[in-house]
């Protein structure tokens, strides 16, 4: 009975999570004549239809295109709410998550995304678990392709779980004997019956150790890039070695593994600052303008963006016909999310920066439309008073990549490493660099003489600078709070206890708060007879 059930259960678990996703992001699965609808997983196109599935996951609104790019800068303090927040469910999402509620939900932002992420999960296990058995071995194609869906499989799955690991888990303790604490259900078998569904929650210790597991794997079986005489078209806008690598590297930061996590970087990017594998963008509009397939997209020629949600144009309409934009980009095109004045302090912009000037987006007083920008000031602080909007990602006919691994984060995180080393001119090696490409000509470069102190000052600051509106700001500062054993917390920002904005009162919370970590879905005691087992 279990043999039958993991012959079609690859398809309708495929089917409802595409189906569910309701935007059809990249292209349902186009499975070759050859491919057997009772055995998915039989074949080389059956498993390359599963990854395309899990990819469709990964890409929704409610996963990384909205949620997790809006729930690091709620965080983080770098997006505060007002008076323009219009979004539907404002008290599961939003709001909740800025007061730092983050309670059990069906439609806010955890449960939508375990429930999107999910489907990525299981896609990508049954794919790995036929691989490891060679199910498709009589498929002529799988001797070539075997590494690359195994690769591919191990990244998507990585990918989620280190999300679900930041979202539910504690932060990484410097003090290891305090991450035995289990939070998300990180699921390495696909299900194929009941037999399958019991599993415990991983401790942090454990989900680490899983995930930077299947990743170092992973690089060594993905290729390098798309090569259309050997890869199916599906592949193109998906993940290769250097997107393993980059997320590798994110993990081990988190982890504040400097060691390994330089190794990485430097295997990714190369070792020279001016002159990475993946060069640095010198016109910054291009990164965020990017639609469809590029030169560079998952190809021999590189740029800053390492990895991306790649936007098909024949493929983004919604069932009316809309364009469909990420749900974060339209709430930024809709000005329904402002930046805080504690991210306008932090970030402290030099004027001639072409970041400030051409990311960020600043309306006249009483003003949020766009035929009301004002893009000149006397003084920042003139700048300051007026209300700020991300302007990173446009919308266009066809909808916008958004660029989720680039290589100027890494080069952030090696110049932290080399900071915190005292290799002060190294680090300032590599905040220089982003600085010139990205700041514009005439910005203050970062003194390589520096002493320690205040050469981490400038790169956290620069940090803040270049990642803002990217999901990055939260999680940053839980690693740093770890790292430091307190001196960074998640600040007050611009809360305001009498408006209700912080959860019981909390004001600056400790990095290691149970309140910054949601509870994983109870759903699972209907069916996970080892869900509540530490």
């Amino acid at each position: 009975m279990k043999t039958i059930f993991n012959k079609y259960v690859v398809i309708i678990l495929g089917t409802l999570f595409l189906a569910g996703c309701g935007e059809d992001w990249l292209g349902a699965p186009r499975l070759e004549t050859d491919a057997p609808l009772n055995g998915t997983a039989e074949s080389v196109s059956g498993c390359d239809a599963l990854l395309t599935g899990a990819m469709a996951s990964v890409v929704h609104d409610f996963v990384w295109t909205g949620y997790m790019q809006v729930l690091g800068e709620l965080l983080g303090d770098n997006i505060a709410p007002t008076s323009n927040m219009t979004f539907s469910n404002v008290l599961n999402t939003y709001e909740a998550v800025y007061r730092r509620d983050l309670f059990e939900d069906t439609w806010g932002i955890g449960g939508r995304f375990t429930q999107y992420a999910g489907g990525a999960v299981a896609m990508s296990n049954m794919v790995i678990d036929a691989c490891r058995k060679d199910l498709p071995a009589s498929d002529i194609r799988y001797s070539t392709q075997k590494n690359r869906l195994l690769g591919e499989a191990l990244f998507i799955r990585s990918f989620i779980q280190f999300q679900q690991l930041r979202i539910y888990n504690r932060q990484w303790d410097m003090n290891t004997a305090n991450n035995y604490e289990r939070g998300a259900i990180l699921r390495d078998k696909p299900i194929y019956g009941t037999d399958d569904i019991a599993k415990r929650p991983s401790s942090t210790e454990e989900g680490y150790a899983m995930v930077i597991e299947a990743l170092e794997e992973a690089v060594t079986l993905l290729p390098d890039y798309y090569e259309s005489n050997k890869h199916p078209v599906n592949f193109r806008s998906r993940g290769n070695k250097f997107a393993a690598l980059g997320l590798l590297a994110r993990v081990y930061f988190q982890k504040n593994d400097f060691d390994n996590c330089l190794r990485v970087i430097n295997e990714c990017i190369g070792s020279t600052p001016g002159a990475p594998t993946f060069p640095l963008e010198t016109t910054i509009d291009n990164l965020w303008n990017r639609v469809g397939y590029t030169t560079s997209t998952n190809s021999a020629t590189k740029s800053e963006v390492i990895f991306e949600n790649v936007q098909l144009a024949p493929l983004l309409r919604n069932k009316t016909g809309a364009t469909l934009d990420g749900l974060f980009i339209k709430q930024l095109k809709d000005v329904q999310v402002k930046l805080s004045n504690s991210f306008k302090d932090s970030a402290n912009f030099d004027l001639a920066d072409n970041r400030f000037l051409k990311q960020i987006k600043i309306y006249k007083a009483g003003k949020n439309t766009d035929d009301q920008l004002q893009t000149t000031f006397t003084t920042y602080n003139d700048a300051k008073a007026l209300d700020w909007c991300v302007r990173k990602y446009t919308t266009s006919a066809t909808g916008v990549n958004v660029s989720y691994i680039r290589s100027a984060e890494l080069m952030l995180m090696r110049a932290e490493i080399n900071a915190w080393n005292g290799n002060v001119a190294d680090a300032a090696a590599d905040i220089n660099e982003i600085r010139k490409k990205h700041g514009g000509a005439t910005v203050t470069l970062m003194d390589a003489s520096l002493n320690k102190n205040a050469a981490l000052k400038e790169v956290f600051q620069e940090r803040i600078r270049e990642m803002f509106g990217e999901g990055d700001r939260g999680w940053n500062l839980l690693r740093l709070g770890s790292y430091t054993n307190g001196a960074f917390k998640l600040w007050k920002g611009d809360r305001d206890i009498s408006k209700n904005h912080c959860y019981n009162n909390v004001e600056n919370v400790e990095w290691n708060s149970t309140a910054l970590r949601y509870p994983w879905q109870t759903s699972e005691a209907n069916k996970n007879p080892l869900w509540n087992q530490y």
